[in-house]
């Protein structure tokens, strides 16, 4: 039997859904509300950005389905409640932007309501949700795909994020999130990502995070740290723990460098919160919520959705409509 986990960034999911759903077409229609001008009627919630998450758990069923020697571990690891690097960027840079703030406010409705729906409906499917206690999805994903490497075959982290480029090695991959997306793996990163095998944490030390607003590490002290690596290396920079050696005994322990570091890679999340459950998949609830977000893979598919799939649908549908959804 081949074991094989798969990792989903949840948040590239919601935005690739919402992004590919050009008209918003994608709804799910709601009970019967009082809504604030007096007048009854339904709620029109854009949902596909849910849908887009479901087809990735579809297709792992299929895959599973069609291999009999092959069994599919599905994790998910989402943004909530996640504050650890805010604090730690204003620590290092007091008078800086504020670690991610040219982001705004973290997306327009459509991508917000997805994204809190689509956490109640994972849960309701399945114990291998992974989010808050102050770190991000990132931090989860990192830290799950290194606990478990021993334990599967194959690891395939499914995210977009360059952030967990670093994890590619022997049986840890990448894959793609959309049809336009590449998977690689140890063997095709150079090809596909076109910079030398397992650098994208270097390349972050030397240029920054431009997305986050982290500012890059100053040359003098970049062109230090380089000179004394090889390029034989470069395969051992998935361990970031060696890496932040490497950057204490050169500039010391809790210099600029190190601190910076620590902000540009992930951080790594306590085992007892990310213990994997071996129960399988709720597929009535899976289902339910497939065929209320107008899944592709459920469009002939003939069912009664849960009860408790229809209220949280209902509940992130008024939810919504109070914060300003037409």
């Amino acid at each position: 039997m081949v074991n094989i986990l798969r990792i989903y960034d949840v948040s590239n999911y919601i935005h690739a859904g919402v992004r590919g759903d050009k008209n918003l077409g994608k709804r799910y229609r709601s009970k019967v509300v009082r809504r604030v001008d007096g007048s009854f009627g339904q709620i029109s919630l854009p949902v596909a950005g849910v849908s887009f998450t479901l087809n990735a758990i579809f297709e792992a069923i299929a895959y599973a389905n069609a291999n009999a020697d092959v069994n599919v571990t599905l994790a998910f690891c989402l943004d909530k409640d996640s504050y650890f690097k805010w604090d730690m960027y204003s620590s290092i840079f007091p008078n800086g932007e504020g670690y991610k703030s040219n982001r705004g406010k973290s997306g327009d409705l459509f991508i917000t309501s997805n994204k809190s729906l689509i956490l109640d409906v994972l849960k309701s499917i399945t114990d291998n949700v992974f989010y808050g206690h102050g770190y991000e999805a990132d931090d989860y994903i990192y830290s799950i795909a290194n606990r478990y490497a021993v334990d599967f075959d194959s690891v395939e982290v499914y995210t977009l994020d360059h952030d967990m480029y670093c994890l590619c090695r022997d049986n840890i991959l990448i894959g793609r999130v959309t049809t336009r997306d590449k998977s690689f793996n140890k063997d095709t990163f150079e090809a596909v990502l076109d910079i030398p095998f397992n650098t994208t944490v270097l390349n972050k030390l030397k240029s920054g995070d431009a997305s986050d607003c982290i500012p890059p590490l100053p040359s003098h002290m970049f062109n230090k740290y380089q000179a004394r690596l090889y390029p034989e290396v470069y395969q051992y920079m998935w361990n970031l723990p060696w890496m932040r050696g490497t950057l204490e005994e050169t500039f010391g322990t809790g210099s600029h460098p190190v601190q910076l570091f620590d902000l540009l890679t992930p951080m790594t999340v306590p085992n007892e919160l990310i213990e994997l459950s071996a129960e399988k998949l709720n597929i009535k609830n899976l289902y339910s919520a497939g065929k209320l977000a107008d899944n592709k893979y459920l469009k002939k598919v003939s069912i009664t959705p849960e009860l408790q799939i229809t209220e949280i649908f209902d509940r992130a549908a008024e939810d919504y409509y109070y914060k300003g959804g037409e």
